[in-house]
């Protein structure tokens, strides 16, 4: 029987065919090949599916406090980081300054919290609450407000127009007139005609410091509108505008008034009609020319804002923060501490994955799911030829 076994073993080394050259070193190459092409599927597979986790939304942030603390502004952003979440995705709760770059609002937080708000090259205007809580925009024909705490967004029925000083109203121009809302429900506080004075193509209006009063300004004409919907006029010696949102004096007996570039402001008291005007340079001695535009009160003296800087005038003005990159910025003022600085901070630009959600936008997760079936199907066809033109080789 042994010698029968080997009899066939014979037969079939003599019979079988002989291997073409290079047949093994083919079958090791190609054995290589295929375990890195696994090996970069898997890679690939396991990367888009970290990645698809963008669409996953953030955690949120803890509600702001009813009485926040305040908070010194950095002394200078000169770099605005790239690539910033934004905040619709990833919200930051408050924001202590936001600065327009022109197609993009960067909103800062206290505690060096970067965002973006995209809002294309179109004409825009932005309103943050004085809280910080809230962002009011206008982008072309659309007015919403936007919670920097969740992110949502609620659309206004006209422009937002000023800020109420406690940040509880928002004054909205619609066709006709103005409304004041409720910022927390924008339910319908109360209601003010637009004045019909001729040669008025714009019409201005801030709240007064306890909110219980609205003035508008058209050209001369000042009026003064209470809840009740009663008003008072009166006449101002040229065409004037408001010397920012916060022009009326926290004593509530005076609005001040500004002419464009001139260095002067007018102060109105609006229950008698007396006007005075009042030279910046000789107040408040200051080294540099102070636009008259307040967005705030310190100590009883104003804080001025020119463009992207923001200057206090006590005791003597001083420039506290300067944005180098920007065209101008506004700040929470209910939370701002204008008699400090601090050293600017690296910028926490946000989750990473919302990052990468801002650069490739959903047509990314339109690739994450093609992506991995296409490349199945590659492995599949190229494990199938591989296996045919083995069995060929043998053949032949």
């Amino acid at each position: 029987m042994t010698t029968r076994f080997r009899q066939v073993a014979d037969e079939i080394t003599v019979t079988a065919p002989a291997l073409p050259p290079g047949f093994f070193d083919r079958a090791r190459r190609t054995r290589r090949v295929r375990n890195a092409l696994t090996a970069c599927a898997a890679t690939l597979l396991v990367a888009l599916a970290g990645l698809a986790l963008i669409t996953t939304p953030a955690p949120r942030p803890p509600e702001i406090a009813a009485d926040p603390q305040r908070f010194p502004l950095p002394s200078e952003l000169i770099e605005i980081p790239a690539w910033l979440a934004d905040v619709r995705d990833a919200p930051i709760g408050q924001a202590l300054i936001v600065t327009d770059l022109g197609d993009r609002l960067v909103l800062v937080s206290p505690d060096n919290s970067f965002r973006d708000l995209p809002v294309g090259r179109v004409e825009h205007t932005f309103l943050l609450s004085p809280d910080g809580g809230r962002l009011a925009m206008t982008e072309a024909d659309r007015s919403y407000l936007l919670d920097l705490t969740s992110g949502a967004q609620r659309d206004l029925p006209g422009k937002a127009i000023t800020w109420s000083s406690d940040g509880k109203q928002l004054a909205v121009r619609i066709d006709g007139g103005f409304s004041v809302l409720e910022a927390d429900t924008l339910a319908l506080s109360w209601a003010v005609t637009r004045p019909t004075s001729a040669n008025c193509p714009e019409v201005d209006g801030i709240f007064s410091p306890d909110s219980s009063r609205f003035a508008l300004v058209c050209s001369r004409d000042v009026d003064i509108y209470d809840r009740s919907g009663t008003s008072t006029r009166q006449t101002l010696p040229g065409a004037f505008r408001f010397a920012g949102p916060r022009a009326w004096s926290p004593l509530n007996s005076e609005i001040m008034f500004e002419q464009g570039s001139s260095n002067h402001v007018l102060h109105l008291d609006w229950q008698t009609g007396i006007c005075r005007e009042e030279d910046l340079y000789q107040r408040w001695r200051s080294p540099v020319p102070i636009s008259p535009y307040i967005v705030d009160w310190w100590q009883g003296s104003p804080v001025f804002s020119d463009g992207s800087d923001f200057i206090p005038a006590v005791p003597a003005p001083h420039e506290v923060l300067h944005l180098i990159t920007g065209y101008s910025a506004q700040a929470a003022t209910a939370i701002v501490d204008w008699s400090h600085t601090r050293p600017p901070a690296e910028p926490d630009r946000g989750p990473w994955l919302l990052t990468l959600h801002q650069i490739w936008d959903n047509k990314f997760r339109l690739a994450c799911m093609v992506l991995p079936v296409l490349l199945v199907v590659v492995l599949v066809t190229g494990s199938v030829q591989g296996r045919r033109r083995r069995e060929r080789a043998i053949g032949s």
